[in-house]
């Protein structure tokens, strides 16, 4: 008698040995895809974005209240430039004081030799005539006065 592990191989091979059942019983095994998310890839991809967004991104300051000291003087400053006012009459007017057009050189040299600052702002009235107005001109530059003209 043959022993029973000879027994069943050879029942094995007896069903399998013919061609109409081999190809009944022949299954095609389907490979399992893997399900698995690769991890490392995606770390990579996330510092690459991390890295990204603070390169580009502006850092924004604190937009508290600003509050400013108030200065405190006892004297009040004196002022930085000096006015020459023209009225179409061709009256001149120096930090509102009237001065004849004679002595205009005069007393911008020496309102000029007090301050360190030479602005001379000229303003004069649209009705003045141009010749008066470049005789004024003329008479601020010998006096050593920076020219500023006022305009509306």
């Amino acid at each position: 008698m043959p022993s029973l592990s000879r027994w069943s191989s050879e029942r094995i091979r007896s069903c399998t040995s013919s061609p109409r059942r081999s190809a009944a019983m022949h299954f095609k095994r389907h490979s399992r895809r893997d399900s698995s998310i690769p991890v490392v890839s995606m770390s990579d991809i996330a510092f690459l974005l991390i890295i990204f967004f603070l390169l580009t991104s502006t850092f924004m300051k604190d937009r508290g209240l600003q509050v400013l000291p108030e200065a405190q003087s006892s004297e009040p400053l004196p002022a930085v430039q000096i006015n020459v006012s023209v009225t179409k009459d061709q009256q001149v007017f120096v930090d509102n004081a009237e001065v004849a057009l004679d002595d205009l050189q005069d007393m911008l040299t020496q309102k000029l030799a007090k301050t360190s600052v030479k602005e001379v702002t000229i303003r004069g009235d649209k009705e003045l005539p141009y010749g008066v107005a470049v005789r004024i001109i003329d008479i601020i530059n010998q006096a050593g006065g920076n020219i500023g003209i006022a305009t509306q």
